[in-house]
């Protein structure tokens, strides 16, 4: 995979919730959920030019 350094971020967002749904923090459908919320609204901010 190429190195991006706006895909590290997307990376995070998805380590972090994995971490919360393994601790029992969340369900796996409210992790899932999470992810895409805070994907999109990542990717969203990225493409704003405001970071």
């Amino acid at each position: 995979m190429p190195t991006v350094s706006e895909m590290g971020q997307l990376w995070e967002i998805y380590a972090n919730n994995i971490k919360l749904m393994f601790s029992g923090d969340m369900t796996p459908q409210e992790m899932a959920e999470n992810i895409v919320s805070q994907l999109e609204e990542a990717i969203e901010l990225m493409n704003s030019g405001k970071q």
